[in-house]
């Protein structure tokens, strides 16, 4: 980062709501895969809306 953090950053949306959001799809497809690929039964993590989930924590 070219600024230190600060808690701004730290209580804006994109740590609560758009970085999950980006992240979470790949995550989901890993572990399906990998159970998949293990042999066991997948898991399927459901899809989270991360808006809702955020203004609920609120």
């Amino acid at each position: 980062l070219d600024e230190d953090v600060d808690e701004k950053f730290k209580q804006s949306d994109f740590l609560t709501i758009n970085a999950p959001a980006i992240a979470f799809p790949y995550v989901r497809s890993y572990i399906s895969n990998l159970t998949l690929q293990s042999g066991f039964s997948p898991i399927i993590l459901p899809s989270v809306n991360f808006v809702k989930l955020a203004k609920k924590n609120k």
